[in-house]
């Protein structure tokens, strides 16, 4: 009678099961997904990352069965884009561009839609994201809440975080302040102008606070004075009810994003004043309806197309080699000077 305790030879070949290629992806310090791109030839991959995944199959004797190969060819490729403010310029604009390059590389982008005033919808819908069939994941993070969600939730897939807020090049890749605000500023004192209102952006959002500091980092710098400001909430709504606070000595207005300019401009029309022989008034983002309002908006323009390629490029980095380096060259802003700015008035007088 055999005795039923001892291990047949089949069972002794599964305790001695053959290595996988999450074994691979564990030796080599990568992804199982980074593994899969490098035995389909991938040809993005970095050397050194290419020299780590055959070390550790040479190492570990793994040979795809036929299995692994089906597996191989349905790779995932997938990328969760977790976004906010879909109609606004700045993201669409990013979307549009991080789409056409996750395409150059093989993914397809799934855009997850969220709602950057209600953590909690946020954390629902995050929740519910299909994570199995997709190699990473990508969130454009706008503030604190949202930013909380994202480091409670578990992600089985490389996820990169995106809180700069504008360029999305990384969180300290341009500093603590923005650029263009201090083009605008300095722009505005070679005018002549020494008072200035300001409208902000919603004050939890990480993009308006680094304007903010900016705003009054150069102020300082300049000899300008801030003499009064307002947060607004991104919209042109909040422009034009913020213009309308603006004190009767300011002899120009600056505005966080487009929206908010062009509506202050609105309001600065119906209050009798002319732009820009009264007041100048500047924007951000150069939004492509600036160039069209009367008159045409000054404004800062920001390279989205680079800021979605750069995007892609550092989530894949991520996937590939589970780690990604801060670049010290910003995504680029420039000054757009149009109509809405000019030299400032030798009267402070303003009417009510």
């Amino acid at each position: 009678m055999t005795d039923t305790n001892e291990p047949s030879p089949s069972q002794g070949a599964i305790n001695r099961r053959p290595a996988t290629i999450h074994d691979v992806a564990r030796a080599a310090g990568v992804s199982s997904q980074t593994v899969s791109r490098y035995m389909r030839g991938f040809d993005g991959m970095k050397p050194a990352t290419r020299a780590k995944v055959q070390s550790a199959i040479d190492e570990l004797g793994w040979r795809p069965n036929s299995l692994a190969r089906a597996l191989r060819m349905s790779a995932p490729t997938r990328i969760l884009l977790f976004v906010h403010e879909l109609n606004e310029s700045g993201p669409s604009n990013i979307i549009l561009a991080a789409t056409r390059a996750a395409a150059a590389a093989g993914y397809t982008l799934e855009v997850v839609p969220l709602d950057a005033d209600d953590a909690a919808s946020s954390a629902a819908t995050i929740s519910r994201a299909d994570q199995t069939f997709a190699v990473g994941a990508m969130a454009f993070v706008p503030n604190e809440d949202i930013a909380r969600v994202f480091r409670e939730t578990r992600f089985i897939i490389p996820l990169l975080r995106e809180i700069n807020g504008d360029g999305i090049e990384g969180e300290h890749a341009q500093g603590p302040l923005e650029p263009g605000i201090t083009l605008v500023l300095q722009h505005l004192h070679e005018l002549g102008h020494r008072k200035i209102f300001a409208v902000h952006g919603p004050r939890a959002w990480f993009s308006s606070q680094k304007r903010y500091r900016a705003l009054h980092a150069a102020a300082m710098s300049l000899g300008v004075e801030v003499i009064g400001e307002v947060h607004g909430d991104w919209s042109a709504n909040s422009g034009y009810d913020a213009a309308l606070l603006m004190p009767q000595d300011a002899t120009a207005l600056i505005a966080a994003n487009d929206d908010m300019a062009i509506g202050a401009m609105s309001a600065l029309h119906d209050k009798g004043l002319e732009i820009p022989a009264d007041v100048s008034v500047t924007g951000f983002d150069d939004v492509k309806l600036a160039q069209f309002v009367v008159p045409a908006l000054t404004t800062v323009h920001v390279d989205f197309r680079s800021s979605g390629q750069i995007a892609i490029e550092r989530l894949l980095e991520l996937i590939e080699s589970s780690s990604v380096h801060h670049r010290s060259q910003p995504v680029p802003q420039t000054l757009t000077v149009r109509d809405s700015t000019g030299r400032a008035p030798e009267s402070s007088f303003r009417p009510g």
